[in-house]
């Protein structure tokens, strides 16, 4: 493709910047296009027939050939303007100048025939000359292609969706576009732009009431430098930029901005070359927008890159920069078009890891659970099995969440039952319960009966145990099991030995 390419450009070059000779053999004619409409049917007439005929005479002796017609219906000036086209080829030079009522819609403008009655943004099309499509006739001839139209004097009376005048939304490449009064544009176009050698800044001032848009340069002349042995190389660069836009690859452009780094056209070819360059990027951007991504699947992603080493700054469901530069640098990694963005298979084998690493990893935690589990047994028999408080307390510290926790505080409840049965005697003034059970320890409660020794400090004993969380049962100021159970289980909450007896530590810290 490259070779091919300059071979192409070296004949154009060739063919561009040959022998004076050569360049008059192959020159073609200059065309103009002169269209107005001054003699309206049914909306005001318009002026400057005149200026149009000055023009016409003008572009004729400066040995353009003219297709002209005056006073045109719509299919008329559609027929005229085929007449133009047909010849446009082979022209080295064109100029368009429009007269008459210029209307414009949100993306044309349209120069109005005089049969038009009625024009609005629907018939608009059927009424008159598409100004937008003159433009992209001659936007084949860049740099070389001028549009003059003329401002209305007298406003037509419009319809809905239509504008008075010439307003273009863009200028098509290389193509000039001169806009003001009938009387400003013929003088415009006999001494400055048929002038020959004048460069289009040259010829088309800065002035009040004309307006220039589009291609403007300070070097190219439209006419060229006025001999005819010669060859503007400025003219011979916008043909190897026609070229260049033709073949419209990145080797041409390249080659452009090589052979002129600084030319005519050096902006509009590295807009080319962006423009190629981010295709690749816009194209998958909208293939990983057709993915409609939810908040999960992007957090899935973000993950599974994290895991791969490929740093996202975050696993937040959001593919900011951290995340674009981590897919580009894995998409790099794996050999692919590093764009940032996810085509469909990626997405897919990145789920599909990522799915796979989740269910590795739960079944991982199903394993650790079952070995825990198993530790947990192991050491539940082995506290079981040693039965002294140690090893119980031991287990209980060790698996706080243990299977066996409750039946390991059960043993521990059990041995200090039993060690109080080795104590000798029970009994028990201030209990109406007769049978105390498990709360038998003669010594304990001769110690109790110090430090609540009437039914009033009983009675305040067992509210206190009611207020902190601990039922005692009923509030009677005899304590029966259930109040000592209850005495129990407050003894335990204070970190205070368990013996469901009051003493002085009890007593104080149930804040009597």
């Amino acid at each position: 493709m490259m070779r091919h390419f300059a071979w192409m450009m070296a004949v154009l070059a060739a063919g561009v910047f040959g022998t004076s000779a050569d360049a008059q053999q192959r020159r073609g004619e200059n065309l103009a296009l002169v269209i107005g409409n001054f003699d309206y049917d049914t909306m005001q007439d318009v002026d400057g027939e005149q200026d149009a005929d000055r023009m016409t005479r003008a572009l004729r002796d400066a040995g353009f050939r003219v297709v002209k017609g005056y006073d045109l219906d719509a299919a008329r000036q559609v027929g005229v303007a085929r007449i133009f086209a047909e010849r446009l080829d082979r022209a080295d030079r064109v100029m368009v100048v429009m007269l008459g009522h210029v209307v414009s819609s949100g993306d044309d403008s349209f120069l109005l025939g005089v049969d038009t009655r009625e024009a609005d943004v629907l018939n608009a099309g059927r009424r008159g000359l598409s100004l937008a499509a003159v433009q992209s006739l001659i936007a084949s001839k860049p740099g070389t292609a001028i549009l003059m139209v003329a401002g209305n004097r007298a406003e037509p009376d419009l319809g809905r969706g239509l504008r008075d005048g010439f307003r273009p939304r863009g200028v098509q490449q290389g193509v000039t576009v001169v806009r003001g009064r009938a009387q400003e544009l013929s003088q415009v176009l006999i001494d400055g732009l048929l002038e020959p050698g004048n460069s289009l800044r040259q010829a088309l001032p800065n002035r009040a009431g004309l307006s220039v848009s589009g291609f403007v340069s300070d070097r190219v002349s439209f006419m060229g430098a006025g001999r005819g042995d010669e060859v503007d190389p400025d003219l011979g660069q916008l043909a190897y930029w026609n070229a260049t836009r033709d073949i419209g690859t990145k080797e041409a452009y390249e080659a452009y901005l090589k052979r002129f780094p600084n030319g005519i056209f050096a902006g509009e070819a590295r807009e080319a070359l962006d423009e190629i360059r981010e295709a690749p990027i816009r194209e998958a951007r909208a293939a990983e927008e057709a993915l409609n991504l939810s908040r999960e699947d992007r957090r899935a992603v973000q993950s599974v890159l994290t895991d791969l080493g490929f740093n996202t700054r975050g696993i937040d469901g959001v593919f900011g920069r951290g995340t674009r530069a981590a897919i580009r640098a894995w998409q790099e990694s794996r050999g692919l078009v590093a764009t940032g963005f996810l085509t469909d298979t990626q997405y897919r084998g990145l789920r599909r890891e990522y799915d796979e690493r989740r269910a590795a990893a739960e079944a991982a935690a199903e394993r650790e659970a079952e070995r825990q589990a198993e530790r947990d047994r192991q050491a539940w028999i082995a506290a079981r099995d040693a039965g002294s408080r140690g090893a119980l307390r031991a287990y209980i510290r060790d698996f706080p969440n243990g299977r066996f926790v409750e039946q390991a505080r059960a043993r521990l409840a059990e041995i200090r039952r039993q060690e109080q049965d080795s104590d000798q005697g029970a009994a028990g003034g201030g209990s109406s319960d007769p049978d105390q059970g498990e709360f038998n320890n003669r010594r304990l409660l001769a110690e109790e009966r110090i430090f609540a020794p009437n039914q009033v400090i009983r009675l305040a004993v067992e509210r206190q145990l009611a207020r902190n969380g601990f039922n005692p049962g009923p509030i009677d100021g005899n304590i029966t099991t259930r109040t000592r159970r209850a005495i129990v289980r407050f003894q335990r909450s204070r970190g205070l030995p368990e013996t469901g007896y009051l003493n002085a530590a009890t007593i104080s810290l149930l804040a009597l």
